[in-house]
C-alpha cells in the first residue's frame, strides 16, 4: 500500500462540485489561466451514492454521464475525481472486514475502468475507526488515487489516503456563529490536522467555507414561509479567519500542504445550503466575488 501512495502533490486547490455548470467550468478555467502556478487542480464531481446495510455494501451505477461531461470540458491538468457519498458511515464501520473488502473491490473496479476520472473521493459520514479497513482495501485494489473528506486528525486514516481533505467548516457550532468563533475553532482543528497529515507523510488539503454552511452564514431563509433572518456577518469574514490561521501557522511552507478544498460549487437554483428536508436554508449558496478574490492568498 505504501508503494502506491502519492508521494508528491503540486500546489493547487480542489473543489466539491455537484451539478453540471458551464459557468463553473469557465470560472475554473479563468482562475487557472490567471494562476497557472497554483491552479484548481482537482474537481470532486458528484458521482453517486454508496449503499450500505448490515448485510454489506454496494455501489449502484455511477453518474458516468456527469463525470464524462466535466472531463470533456477541462484540460487533462485538471483531474476529475468521482465523489462517492453515503451517510451510513457507522454501518460501514460495523461491517466485517470481508464485507468491507468486497465493497472496496467493487468500487475500485468501477473507478479503474472509467476512463473519464483520475481518482475517487469519498464523503462517507460519520467516519468511525472501524471503517479503516475499507480505505486500506481501496488502496490495495484501486490503481488510481484515493481521497476522502475527513473531519479531524485521525493519524491512521491520514496515513492511508492519498488526498485527505479536512471538512474545515461547521466549526462555529455554538452561538453566536460568528467569524471569530469560527476562527478560534479553526486555529485548533486546522493545526492538529495539518500536523498529523505531515507526520504521516501525506499530501493534504484543508476545506474552507467559501459559501455558507449550517453554522457559518450571512442569512437564512425559511423554505416554507420565506421569512429571512440576517446575521451581522459576511461570508468573506469567515474566509479571512481561515486565511489568518494559514498565515499564522505557516501552512504554505509545509511541503505536504497541497492547497485549499473549496466548499463549494452547488446547484445555483437550490434554496440555500442544508438538506432540503430541513426548514431553513442558509446563504450565500454561491461563491461571492469577495470570497473568490481571497483564494490566491491560500496558495
Amino acid at each position: 500500500m505504501e508503494q502506491k501512495k502519492v508521494k508528491e502533490c503540486p500546489r493547487g486547490h480542489c473543489v466539491w462540485i455537484y451539478r453540471k455548470s458551464e459557468a463553473y467550468v469557465s470560472r475554473v478555467l479563468e482562475y487557472n489561466q490567471l494562476h497557472p502556478e497554483t491552479p484548481i487542480r482537482i474537481l470532486f464531481v458528484c458521482g453517486g451514492l454508496i449503499e450500505v446495510t448490515r448485510n454489506g455494501g454496494h455501489l449502484p451505477p455511477m453518474e458516468t454521464e456527469r463525470l464524462r461531461w466535466f472531463r470533456a470540458r477541462l484540460p487533462q491538468g485538471v483531474e476529475i475525481h468521482a465523489c462517492l457519498e453515503t451517510p451510513q458511515g457507522e454501518t460501514l464501520a460495523a461491517l466485517e472486514w470481508s464485507q468491507q473488502e468486497a465493497l472496496a473491490q467493487e468500487v475500485a473496479k468501477a473507478i479503474d475502468t472509467n476512463p473519464d476520472i483520475q481518482g475517487v473521493h469519498f464523503d462517507i459520514e460519520p467516519y468511525r475507526p472501524g471503517a479503516l479497513p475499507f480505505y486500506i482495501y481501496m488502496k490495495k485494489y484501486c490503481a488510481k488515487s484515493v481521497g476522502a473528506a475527513v473531519s479531524g486528525a485521525d493519524a491512521q486514516l491520514l496515513g492511508v489516503l492519498d488526498f485527505p481533505v479536512l471538512m474545515g467548516y461547521d466549526l462555529a457550532s455554538e452561538p453566536p456563529h460568528s467569524p471569530k468563533a469560527f476562527g478560534a475553532a479553526a486555529a485548533r482543528i486546522y493545526t492538529e490536522y495539518a500536523r498529523a497529515a505531515s507526520a504521516a507523510g501525506t499530501c493534504y488539503f484543508v476545506g474552507v467555507p467559501f459559501i455558507s454552511t449550517w453554522c457559518e452564514f450571512e442569512y437564512r431563509k425559511n423554505r416554507k414561509t420565506n421569512i429571512v433572518e440576517h446575521t451581522p456577518w459576511r461570508m468573506e469574514a469567515y474566509v479571512r479567519e481561515a486565511l489568518h490561521v494559514f498565515e499564522k501557522e505557516h501552512f504554505k511552507s509545509d511541503p505536504y500542504y497541497a492547497g485549499v478544498g473549496i466548499w463549494g460549487f452547488l446547484e445555483p437554483s437550490e434554496p440555500g445550503v442544508s438538506p432540503l428536508r430541513l426548514e431553513w436554508g442558509t446563504y450565500p449558496h454561491l461563491i461571492k466575488e469577495e470570497c473568490w478574490a481571497l483564494l490566491p492568498r491560500f496558495a
